[in-house]
């Protein structure tokens, strides 16, 4: 895969982490990205950052541009994902692990070797991952009461600790 090449990553030893949601209260804050992408650094994993491009008032789907060049202003380590879903399903495949709000990409993440981490919020105004949540052996969901921003940064390192602790693509 080309993309590998590009970015100099190694199957198994990056997380893809994903911001694309169509609901900001199932999108993590600029904050916890920074936070989350250290934790996996001081771990031995690269961050790949999964967004979308266009126009962010779009009522179809918001882009995530602008969240995505704030981080990556930050923390310029963090690798860019945002081509084709064919590039990013390929991507996830590879990954140690993915991190993604609710949405169809979840699911793609869902069917890779390392799993995911689905983010869900108010779910009783918005889908309970009961219902939509990502199934597969290696999937787990973080809920929010009301939005993923309001969640401190423990819950999220100890879901993010069981997948470190037992990784399946290294």
């Amino acid at each position: 895969l080309r993309y590998l090449q590009k970015y100099a990553l190694i199957p198994g030893n990056f997380v893809v982490v994903g911001i694309g949601a169509r609901k900001v209260k199932r999108q993590p804050t600029i904050q916890q990205l920074l936070e989350w992408t250290d934790h996996f650094h001081h771990k031995g994993y690269r961050s790949v950052l999964s967004y979308t491009l266009g126009n962010a008032a779009d009522p179809g789907y918001p882009a995530d541009d602008e969240i995505a060049n704030q981080l990556m202003a930050q923390r310029p380590e963090i690798v860019p994902l945002c081509g084709s879903i064919q590039e990013a399903a390929a991507v996830i495949h590879l990954a140690a692990f993915s991190v993604i709000p609710d949405s169809g990409l979840m699911h793609v993440a869902a069917a890779s070797k390392g799993g995911v981490i689905g983010l869900f919020a108010d779910v009783d105004h918005s889908p309970h991952p009961s219902q939509w949540g990502p199934r597969g052996d290696h999937c787990s969901v973080i809920i929010a009461p009301r939005a993923i921003s309001e969640l401190p940064t423990k819950v999220f390192l100890e879901t993010f600790s069981h997948f470190i602790e037992s990784p399946r693509t290294k």
